[in-house]
């Protein structure tokens, strides 16, 4: 019995040693996607933007002069001072992978005070570092990932310490708060968090009031931030800046029974809804069981992030703009997040080895198909079409031509080429939604394709693999390239075309292979 006791530490100490070498091979994909992933149009519009409410020059498109408040907060502040020194995607990239680690750090804390012992703990971190979808969250620039880490520190320190006294209800407010300026459509964890504490903490008024106490300093540190943000970014109140802001917040959003449905197809492809209700059902099941207080603790987090996760899922179908991965990230990591800790507290409570055999079985898969994906991604290359991949939006098949994993690099010699180009040309795109990368790798402005021809400097005409494969322009734009342009570069989908001066007016035909047209 003794040597038998001795022997399963040295087993779980082994595994511990696995865990973290898996951890290490799935931050290391990130890194290694930071470097050889292209650079996403949001990404660039979001930093362009940053950088201009921060006062540096960047060159005038249609991401400049209305503020990108959707994302701000923490990203604004971090990503803005950096800005102040250099534009390197790199170095900004670096920023949201240290945000990434901080979430892992945080999701450990959080699984070792929810009553899991280490190596429970560190089997939690790795399926927190295998979320659906973490890796483009994680290795770009953009906030999501740091607005879900915010996320999950508030809603932690309202579980063990808001909830309890007005001060702490005060400091969970003020992460609730930064949290949402850091990514606006996590409002909705708002609504989900005063559901939950209405329903869960049925009349208990002491409780009742400190999350008032929470929502109302959420509400005033998120609307400051966001006033701010748009006042010093320079945002006026024009009809340009209605539009931009209606579009960015799915105001102007026509949603038809079809395009929910699809919507909501879209979704669970990303997030089986079977696997969402499974979770809910489990922690039924698992709150029927009497618990320590750590338990009790756990189980209450666990129901906070099912409402909140759900919430903003709702949200994400009836409000987003588009059906992007990204608007539904911090909702999917919410769930998730939440599965993790009502899984590892089942383990917990059944110590004996076939069931933790069991849970390594879980985290073997759950690392295995992480990793995969993940090392898909890196040989993809491309960051905008693997994002429209999630949404059914963009072919799987390697387009013609196209180097698999050198995205990155074409798209850099392409920009560079554009630098390049003298200083009184315009530099036109079909879709400079996509373009948005060029102008930040280059510096130059890039301006929708002119539809009237033209005199003065010369015409150029830029195109990525997203304009074939997503935006798909129809017959009679790509015979008006094939007449009046002639290529000066092209690789990998990534193309420089010098406009011919005599070309008549370029027909506006393009459309997307989703259920958006224009």
């Amino acid at each position: 019995m003794a040597s038998q006791s001795a022997a399963e530490p040295k087993s779980r100490i082994g595994f511990n040693h696995l865990y973290v070498a898996a951890l290490a091979v799935l931050v290391t994909s990130w890194f290694a996607a930071s470097l050889r992933l292209s650079v996403e149009p949001d990404e660039a519009w979001i930093l362009l933007s940053t950088a201009e409410t921060w006062g540096v020059r960047v060159p005038q498109t249609i991401a400049t002069g209305v503020p990108t408040i959707t994302t701000g907060g923490l990203h604004l502040i971090t990503h803005g001072l950096l800005a102040l020194f250099s534009l390197d995607i790199l170095a900004h990239r670096t920023i949201t992978i240290a945000a990434s680690l901080a979430m892992l750090l945080l999701g450990f804390r959080v699984f070792r005070a929810a009553g899991s012992d280490h190596s429970l703990a560190l089997a939690g971190t790795l399926l927190l570092a295998a979320t659906p979808g973490i890796l483009l969250q994680a290795s770009l620039a953009l906030g999501e990932l740091m607005a879900f880490a915010l996320l999950l520190a508030s809603t932690a320190h309202w579980t063990w310490r808001g909830r309890h006294s007005a001060s702490a209800a005060l400091v969970s407010g003020l992460l609730f708060g930064l949290a949402c300026a850091t990514r606006v459509n996590l409002l909705a964890a708002l609504g989900g968090f005063g559901l939950f504490v209405l329903v869960y903490h049925k009349g208990d008024w002491a409780r009742w009031r400190r999350a008032a106490l929470t929502v109302v300093v959420a509400i005033l540190v998120a609307g400051t931030i966001i006033a701010c943000h748009y006042w010093f970014g320079g945002g006026g109140l024009g009809e340009r800046e209605a539009t931009l802001l209606g579009a960015a917040t799915g105001a102007h959003t026509v949603r038809t029974l079809p395009y929910l449905l699809e919507t909501m197809e879209i979704a669970n492809g990303h997030f089986p809804l079977l696997l969402i209700a499974g979770i809910a059902l489990f922690w039924l099941f698992r709150r029927t069981v009497p618990r320590s207080d750590e338990g009790v603790r756990g189980n209450d987090l666990v129901a906070l992030l099912i409402v909140i996760g759900g919430t903003m899922w709702l949200a994400w179908l009836l409000r987003a703009p588009i059906p992007h991965l990204r608007y539904l990230w911090p909702a999917t990591a919410c769930l998730w997040t939440g599965g993790i800790l009502v899984l590892l507290d089942w383990f917990n409570s059944h110590r004996q080895r076939r069931t933790r055999t069991l849970l390594h079985v879980l985290v073997l898969v759950a690392f295995v198909g992480s990793l995969a994906g993940n090392v898909r991604a890196l040989v993809v290359g491309d960051s905008v079409i693997l994002a429209y991949q999630f949404m059914g939006m963009s072919p799987r098949y390697a387009a013609s031509g196209q180097s698999p994993g050198f995205d990155a690099m074409v798209q850099k010699k392409q920009a560079q080429l554009v630098a390049d180009l003298p200083a009184t040309a315009r530099i036109e795109a079909l879709a400079p939604e996509t373009a948005m990368p060029l102008v930040l790798l280059s510096g130059r402005s890039v301006y929708a394709l002119d539809h009237v021809p033209r005199t003065g400097g010369e015409r150029f005409l830029v195109a990525t693999p997203a304009d074939y494969r997503i935006w798909n322009p129809g017959p009679r734009f790509s015979d008006w390239r094939a007449r009046y342009t002639r290529e000066l570069f092209a690789a990998g989908g990534h193309a420089l075309l010098r406009v011919d001066p005599s070309a008549p007016p370029a027909p506006h035909d393009r459309r997307s292979l989703g259920s958006h047209t224009w």
